[in-house]
């Protein structure tokens, strides 16, 4: 963008002042980047083009993804103890790229969420110990 438009003097005007005091746009944007180390970004003179935001994207998937496995398994008390004995990749599964019937796709997405009406799940909301929450018919209790 060329230094005489109004649109560039005000970014730069913004990117001058902002501070812990004046948390604008810009404040936020800079210090979103240095979280993720990617403070090189906010250079006013970069030129951003398609291949700029794809390395962005890059590093924040990849920042994402590194942190969902940590979350995974980070707690072994956590709901994600079932969750993690079948997942411990992130992508997408097979079963969504097959065409099932709603109920089926329902059922499968409440199994792997920890949403379905199993007692592993339910028995924590009656304060069941792990070991005690066991099914003992085909629909849970």
């Amino acid at each position: 963008m060329c230094d005489n438009r109004i649109n560039k003097k005000v970014f730069i005007w913004a990117n001058n002042i902002c501070n812990n005091r004046l948390k604008n746009w810009n404040f936020r944007v800079h210090t979103k980047f240095k979280e993720l180390d990617m403070e090189h970004f906010c250079n006013t003179n970069l030129i951003i083009d398609k291949h700029v935001i794809k390395n962005i994207e890059n590093i924040c998937f990849n920042r994402f993804k590194e942190q969902w496995y940590i979350d995974l398994m980070s707690n072994e008390r956590s709901k994600l103890r079932t969750y993690r004995l079948f997942k411990n990749e992130f992508g997408e599964e097979n079963y969504l790229l097959n065409i099932i019937p709603g109920k089926y796709r329902s059922a499968y997405a409440k199994f792997r969420s920890g949403t379905a009406p199993l007692k592993i799940e339910t028995g924590r909301y009656e304060g069941l110990l792990v070991e005690n929450r066991i099914c003992y018919n085909s629909i849970c209790n």
